[in-house]
């Protein structure tokens, strides 16, 4: 289950920087595809192993969320007419936190539950 809600929203993350920065008109987005383009490449660099669940990429992820996080975060604490889709992306960013560490704590109980040969 939280395999799949990393999954989800983690492509959700992915989608909303083009939604954000490139479809959204102003006040609330910037309509710039460059800058679109630039916020999706940290994504893009673990989403194979967030699609396959592999440990050392979600470790990963997890780094390359914080800013994201800030992002959304300073977003919404400083501009009023963006507050909307900055809370979304601070949203995006904390389900994806929570459900890699979700996946951590069930591998982490499953190697300790194995009977040591």
């Amino acid at each position: 289950m939280s395999s799949a809600l990393l999954r989800t929203s983690y492509l959700a993350l992915l989608a909303w920087q083009w939604v954000w920065h490139a479809i959204v008109p102003q006040p609330a987005g910037s309509r710039k595809i460059w800058l679109a383009a630039l916020l999706t490449l940290p994504l893009l660099l673990t989403l194979r192993g967030v699609i396959r669940v592999e440990t050392r990429s979600i470790n990963w992820s997890s780094y390359l969320l914080l800013p994201y996080f800030l992002i959304g975060v300073m977003e919404a604490w400083s501009q009023a007419d963006q507050r909307l889709v900055a809370l979304v992306q601070t949203a995006l960013v904390v389900v994806c936190g929570l459900s890699i560490g979700l996946i951590n704590r069930q591998r982490s109980r499953a190697r300790r539950s194995r009977p040591e040969r």
